[in-house]
């Protein structure tokens, strides 16, 4: 099990490659923003999310998620509705917008991905939510999402939705998976990696990261003493994994149930039971 997690966990090389990728795209971004050719952005130009920011990525490292961070007195947000309306028509996010000014997501992303394109002479593609650059070079991907900030979250594209938006908070999503680690002596986030590393190699990948993160919250949040290593953690994980499969509600209670991008068909439980 050590060796494994010694492959898996990336290297202090390859997060200073990935934080140098970081910072030459944030480069570009300045730039975009000096010719104009951007909707207005905050000051903090980028936010570095995901796997990457709550330390439970892979080696080898292939990608690192990053919000976008647009100025969010462009908008006004509703909360209730998770919509958001443009406030000035006088940006190019007029262009992203309906009759009653709602500003579409979907419309957003696609606004975004003709402008990079401009600007980077290199493979684009795009998700419902998310800009994907390829840097052929440094064979990395670059997933970037529209981000409106609020009250310490953010809002961004709701998949499967021309209208609604996500409220999501990668700051206090770590601090609930940190403290959850710390409860069992750092041996949460190993386990985490060779969850993934088995939903990758064995598993097709069916279950999204950060639900594989979620239930290893939600399991160990209830368990008072520390695990004694990480090869204990494991076996509690799969023991208790069941209950968090298509019941797995957001750590931190501002977005939507995690499992809800999965089926119901009970067939795909006793599947996935035999790949452990």
């Amino acid at each position: 099990l050590n060796k494994l997690l010694s492959e898996i966990t990336p290297s202090s090389d390859e997060n200073r490659r990935a934080q140098g990728i970081v910072d030459t795209m944030k480069e570009h971004l300045n730039q975009m923003i000096k010719d104009q050719t951007l909707p207005p952005i905050s000051e903090e130009v980028i936010t570095v999310v995901g796997s990457h920011y709550r330390n439970t990525d892979l080696s080898p490292l292939r990608h690192i998620d990053l919000f976008l961070n647009l100025d969010s007195s462009l908008v006004t947000i509703h909360e209730k509705g998770n919509t958001l309306n443009l406030v000035t028509k006088e940006t190019v996010l007029s262009s992203c917008v309906d009759e009653s000014l709602h500003l579409l997501p979907q419309k957003l992303v696609q606004t975004l991905k003709t402008i990079f394109m401009q600007h980077f002479p290199t493979k684009i593609s795009h998700s419902e939510q998310t800009l994907k650059i390829q840097l052929e070079k440094e064979r990395f991907e670059v997933r970037i999402t529209p981000a409106f900030s609020w009250d310490h979250s953010f809002f961004i594209p709701q998949e499967k939705s021309e209208l609604l938006w996500r409220r999501v908070s990668p700051f206090k999503e770590k601090e609930t998976l940190d403290k959850v680690n710390r409860m069992h002596n750092g041996h949460i986030i190993p386990a985490i990696r060779c969850m993934k590393y088995w939903n990758e190699g064995r598993n097709n990948e069916s279950f999204r990261n950060f639900h594989i993160e979620a239930i290893a919250y939600f399991i160990f949040e209830e368990i008072p003493t520390s695990t004694k290593d990480v090869l204990d953690t494991l076996r509690l994980y799969v023991d208790h994994m069941s209950r968090y499969i298509y019941s797995c509600p957001d750590p931190i209670g501002l977005d939507a149930p995690l499992n809800m991008y999965l089926s119901d068909n009970i067939d795909q439980w006793y599947l996935f039971m035999n790949r452990i």
